[in-house]
């Protein structure tokens, strides 16, 4: 059904929906199962799902990569977490941000659907049909002046010390806090990058939800930056943009999900929207200083970089840090694994071009990218000019480093 009038906003605006369930039947209704798995031994089964289509009956991206908002986050919060049933008459509201689970950033009228479903914690079969209610919302572009004070406005308020949530209780709505995500448009785009320039690494989230090829640039350029802070919070930004093969070549099949089909068009369609082939030398430049650095944050975004943008002239650079990681590697912190692991998968992207395989491996960095193109040779069946050289790996089968014994015996290191 609908609900309310067709209300109208400015872009940029904090929407926020109430949505509210009502048991108009006779009976209590469930909203956990009696019997589960997990430490609370009771599995959830009731969701809402919030959608949303533009004029042409377009689906929205959903800016959270899902759009579903599940039981365990809805009532993880008193005193939802007390609610077991819903007795008949009893109503549950809640507040939802509408930024955060549909995507506009253009003017126009869109239609806004919210389901709630039910499932049978047994089974985990649906037993109940979707019930929908939907309304019509229209978004117009805001002058200048109003862009100007929405901005200024909302980096007046207090940051959150939690992560943004796709809701909020009445008692912390009271509280608003800062979130950029609304500032969605391009008109937004000088103004976040003035407020970036000036140290506030909060306008980087802003930036963000602009997905254009305008914003992408803003962010290359914040790449350049002294400040550690600043390249976390861009790289966070650009990583969602950039033109992973990993996402790319995901394939989608009759096999795929409902939910993991729509979060593989969105990622796709994030990328078509924000990236241009004329980025890549840009990105390629901060290859050097990333790689070079001590920060192994910094040397896990130069393994990214290559392993996306592969180039023979990268494995001097790329066998320098992974001689350097593996040195290193004895006192393995979270980061510093996942930065080795980004390391070695860049190896796999340089072991394609044949003037990138080390004839005559002698330091760690190098035997690891030679047994990396031994690996990368049998799983791809191309002839790289290693082949009758597999004998080479016996000597370095007890070598001093973890990682590249694990490399030729295989397993986790």
């Amino acid at each position: 059904r609908k609900f309310g009038g067709r209300p109208e906003f400015v872009l940029g605006e904090t929407v926020v929906m109430n949505f509210c369930l009502k048991n108009r039947g006779f009976k209590s209704i469930d909203m956990v199962a009696e019997k589960g798995s997990g430490r609370n031994q009771r599995t959830p089964h009731f969701w809402v799902e919030v959608r949303g289509t533009d004029s042409q009956g377009q689906r929205l991206r959903n800016p959270n990569i899902a759009g579903r908002y599940k039981r365990s986050q809805i009532f993880k919060e008193p005193p939802f977490s007390e609610i077991q049933k819903m007795s008949p008459g009893e109503q549950w509201c809640k507040k939802l941000f509408l930024h955060r689970v549909v995507h506009i950033d253009q003017p126009g009228v869109y239609k806004i659907e919210a389901y709630h479903h039910f499932r049978d914690g047994v089974t985990n079969e649906p037993f109940s049909s979707p019930s929908k209610a939907w309304n019509q919302v229209q978004f117009r572009l805001p002058s200048n002046e109003q862009a100007q004070a929405m901005v200024e406005q909302a980096f007046e308020l207090p940051d959150s010390y939690f992560h943004i949530p796709y809701y909020v209780n009445d008692e912390k709505f009271e509280t608003p806090y800062i979130d950029l995500a609304a500032f969605s448009h391009p008109i937004f785009l000088p103004l976040l990058k003035e407020k970036a320039h000036q140290g506030d690494t909060r306008a980087v989230e802003g930036i963000s939800a602009i997905k254009a090829p305008e914003a992408t640039e803003v962010l290359l350029d914040f790449l350049k930056s002294s400040h550690p802070e600043i390249i976390y919070s861009t790289w966070n930004a650009l990583s969602r943009r950039l033109p992973d093969p990993y996402t790319l070549e995901r394939p989608v099949s009759e096999h795929t999900t409902q939910l993991a089909r729509e979060r593989i068009l969105d990622e796709k369609s994030e990328i078509a929207a924000s990236w241009r082939s004329e980025f890549s030398p840009r990105i390629r430049s901060h290859i050097p200083r990333f790689l070079d650095s001590s920060d192994d944050k910094l040397r896990f975004y130069g393994a990214r970089i290559i392993r996306m943008f592969p180039d023979p002239s990268d494995v001097p650079l790329l066998t320098k840090a992974m001689t350097q990681a593996l040195d290193e590697y004895e006192t393995p912190l979270t980061m510093r694994r996942e930065m080795v692991t980004a390391l070695i998968s860049a190896g796999f992207s340089l072991a394609q071009f044949q003037e990138a395989v080390p004839k005559s491996p002698k330091s760690d960095g190098e035997i690891a990218l030679y047994i990396i193109a031994l690996k990368w040779e049998n799983q791809n069946k191309r002839k790289v000019g290693l082949r009758g050289l597999e004998e080479k790996v016996e000597m370095w089968r007890n070598h001093h480093s973890k990682v590249i014994r694990k490399l030729i015996t295989g397993g986790s290191w």
